[in-house]
C-alpha cells in the first residue's frame, strides 16, 4: 500500500514539474516576436493548396504551372498519368515548355489577401490532406508535421497564429518528458526523472525546440519513443511481445515521417542491438527484431515513396554530404560547441564534461559485460553528431534538437553512476545532483535566451502597420529567404518582392508613380547598400528617403521610408 502511494506521489509530482516547464516555455513563446523562413516555409507548405512557397512572381512557380495546366487533369487520373509519362519521357518537351513559362515570370505586387491565403486555411480547404502531402513531396522532408499543422489550422480557417503550432510542439514535449520518466524507470532510475526532466526542459536547446515551427519536437518525441522501446527488447532479453512490435513499427514509420534525421539514430539503436543478438547467439529473436523494422520500412515507403529520392539524391540527403564548407573536424567541432551551447556550458566545462561522461561510459561498458544498455544510449548520439556534422546544409543547433532529451538521459546517468561511485549515499547523491541541475538550469535561464526569439521584429510590425496603406518594396537576395517577412506582407495592403539584381522593375512602376510614398525593407547583409539606394531613387523618380528602423540581428533588416 505505502509503494502504491508513494508511487502515486511520485506521478503526481512528476506531473507537477512538468506543467511548470510548460508554462515556462508558453512564457518564452509569448516573447517570440519573429519567425525563420523555414518556419514560414513550414506554415505554408501546411495549408497552401497551390504551391508551397510565396512566390513573388505569382501564384506557382514553373513546374507547379506546368503540373497543374499541362499534366493534372481534374477527374482523370489515368490521363493525369499518361501527360506525366510524356513529360518524363520528353524531357527536351518539358525543358521547352519549362524555358518558355519562366520567361514570362517577373515580380508582381502581391496583396496581403494573398499573403494571408499562402499561410491560412481557407474555409474550402479545410484538411486537405492530399494539398499538403504533394507540397511535401516537392521539398525534401516527410510530411507528418505538416499535416498535423494543417489539422490543427482547419479548425481555425482563415486565422494566422503562431500558437497553432506550438500547440503541437507542446503537446510532445509533455509527451516526451513522460517517455524520459518511463525510460528511467525501465532502467531502475526513477529517481532521476524529474532532474533529468528538467535538465532538457530547461535548457536553451529543450525551450528552443519546443518554440521552433517545425518538426524538430516531434522528431525528438519519437526517437525517445523508439529507444525507450529498444531498451525494453534489450532488458526483456531480446524478446518482443506482439504489442511492442506493434509498438515498435508505429514509432519507426511515424518517426521516418517527423523527419529523415530518425532514420540516423534508428540505425544505431539496430546495429547495437543486431551485434548484442549475435553474441548472445538470440537468433530467433534476431530474426524478429531484422523483419520488424524490414516491415516498418516497407510501410514507410508504401507511404511515402519520394522519400527514396529525398534521403539518396536530394541536396539535404546523402548527395548533400559535402553540403558544409570546411573540414570535416571542424564541422564537427562546430556541433559539438552548438551542445554545449543547448545547455548553456562554457566551451572549457562543456569538454571536461564531454571527456569526463565519454569517459565514464567506457569504463562502465569495460568493466560490466552487462552495460549493453549504454551503448544503446551513447552509440546511437554519437552517430546523429557524427552523421549530421557531415551533411548538415548549416552549422545550427536546430539539426541536433532531435537527440537532446535522449542525451539528457546519458548525461543524467553518468552524473548518476559517477555520483555513486565516489560518495556511495544514494539520498547525498540525489541532493548533490539536484544542486547541480539548479544551478545548471537557473544560470541557463538568467544569462541566455532561446534561439529563434527574433527580437526587434515587432518594430517591423509597428512600422507595417503604421503605413499599411503604402506600397512595401521588400529587396533581398535568393528565391526563398523573403518569406521570412510573411507577417508584414499580411499587413501591407501591397507588396513587391525584389532581388538586389532586380531594381529595374522599380522603373515607370505605375503602383509607386500613384502614391507619394513607399516604405523599402532590405536585407542588412547585402552590400553597396548606398549604392542601391541611389538606384531606388533614380528608377522610381522620388527624391529623398529616411532610414526607420535597422537592425543587424536575427531580422537582418534595414527600412527605409521614401518620398516624392
Amino acid at each position: 500500500m505505502k509503494e502504491k502511494i508513494k508511487s502515486n506521489l511520485n506521478i503526481i509530482i512528476f506531473t507537477i514539474v512538468v506543467f511548470i516547464i510548460s508554462l515556462i516555455m508558453i512564457f518564452y513563446m509569448s516573447q517570440k516576436e519573429g519567425f525563420h523562413e523555414d518556419e514560414m516555409f513550414t506554415y505554408g507548405s501546411s495549408n497552401c493548396t497551390y504551391d508551397n512557397l510565396f512566390q513573388a512572381h505569382g501564384k506557382q512557380d514553373t513546374t507547379n504551372k506546368i503540373v497543374y495546366n499541362y499534366i493534372w487533369v481534374e477527374g482523370d487520373l489515368g490521363k493525369t498519368i499518361e501527360n506525366a509519362i510524356y513529360y518524363l519521357t520528353h524531357q527536351d518537351e518539358y525543358d521547352k515548355l519549362f524555358a518558355e513559362i519562366s520567361s514570362t515570370e517577373h515580380p508582381v505586387w502581391k496583396t496581403k489577401e494573398e499573403a494571408k491565403d499562402y499561410l491560412t486555411v481557407a474555409e474550402n480547404e479545410r484538411f486537405s490532406y492530399g494539398n499538403v502531402y504533394y507540397n511535401q513531396a516537392r521539398d525534401i522532408h516527410p510530411p507528418l508535421y505538416c499535416l498535423l499543422n494543417h489539422t490543427v489550422c482547419s479548425f481555425f480557417p482563415d486565422t494566422f497564429s503562431k500558437y497553432f503550432f506550438f500547440s503541437i510542439s507542446l503537446v510532445f514535449f509533455i509527451a516526451t518528458c513522460f517517455m524520459i520518466r518511463n525510460i528511467m524507470k525501465l532502467l531502475g532510475k526513477d529517481n532521476l526523472s524529474i532532474l533529468t526532466v528538467i535538465l532538457f526542459g530547461l535548457s536553451m536547446g529543450g525551450i528552443s525546440t519546443v518554440i521552433y515551427a517545425r518538426m524538430y519536437m516531434l522528431l525528438a518525441f519519437f526517437i525517445t519513443y523508439y529507444l525507450y522501446l529498444t531498451l525494453k527488447i534489450y532488458k526483456n532479453d531480446f524478446k518482443m511481445d506482439r504489442k511492442t512490435k506493434v509498438e515498435m513499427v508505429i514509432a519507426t514509420v511515424l518517426g521516418f515521417l517527423s523527419q529523415y534525421y530518425f532514420c540516423i539514430f534508428a540505425v544505431g539503436c539496430f546495429v547495437v542491438m543486431v551485434i548484442c543478438m549475435i553474441k548472445n547467439k538470440k537468433k530467433k529473436e534476431l530474426i524478429s527484431y531484422i523483419l520488424n523494422h524490414v516491415l516498418s520500412a516497407i510501410i514507410g515507403l508504401i507511404i511515402y515513396p519520394i522519400a527514396i529520392y529525398h534521403i539518396f539524391f536530394s541536396y539535404r540527403g546523402v548527395g548533400g554530404a559535402t553540403a558544409l564548407q570546411g573540414s570535416y573536424l571542424a564541422n564537427l567541432w562546430s556541433f559539438i560547441q552548438l551542445l554545449f551551447k543547448a545547455y548553456s556550458m562554457p566551451i572549457i566545462v562543456g569538454i571536461i564534461a564531454l571527456i569526463g561522461l565519454l569517459a565514464w561510459f567506457i569504463y562502465k561498458m569495460i568493466k560490466n559485460k552487462n552495460k549493453g544498455y549504454l551503448l544503446l544510449i551513447l552509440v546511437p548520439i554519437l552517430l546523429t553528431v557524427l552523421v549530421v556534422a557531415k551533411i548538415s546544409p548549416f552549422k545550427e543547433l536546430r539539426y541536433l534538437y532531435g537527440i537532446l532529451p535522449v542525451l539528457s538521459v546519458g548525461i543524467m546517468l553518468g552524473l548518476s553512476s559517477f555520483s555513486n561511485k565516489v560518495v556511495k549515499n544514494e539520498k547525498i547523491v540525489l541532493v548533490v545532483l539536484s544542486v547541480i541541475i539548479a544551478i545548471v538550469s537557473i544560470y541557463g535561464l538568467i544569462t541566455k535566451e532561446p534561439e529563434h526569439m527574433y527580437r526587434g521584429y515587432s518594430n517591423h510590425i509597428e512600422i507595417a502597420n503604421q503605413y499599411s496603406h503604402d506600397p512595401f518594396v521588400y529587396i533581398g537576395q535568393g528565391w526563398f529567404n523573403h518569406i521570412q517577412s510573411m507577417p508584414e506582407f499580411m499587413i501591407y495592403d501591397k507588396s513587391l518582392i525584389l532581388q538586389d539584381t532586380q531594381l529595374e522593375y522599380l522603373k515607370d512602376n505605375e503602383e509607386l508613380e500613384n502614391t507619394n510614398e513607399f516604405i523599402l525593407c532590405i536585407k542588412s547583409y547585402i552590400g553597396e547598400r548606398e549604392e542601391k539606394m541611389n538606384q531606388v531613387l533614380e528608377y522610381t523618380g522620388y527624391t529623398n528617403y529616411e532610414q526607420l528602423y535597422e537592425d543587424y540581428g536575427e531580422t537582418d533588416c534595414v527600412i527605409f521610408k521614401f518620398t516624392k
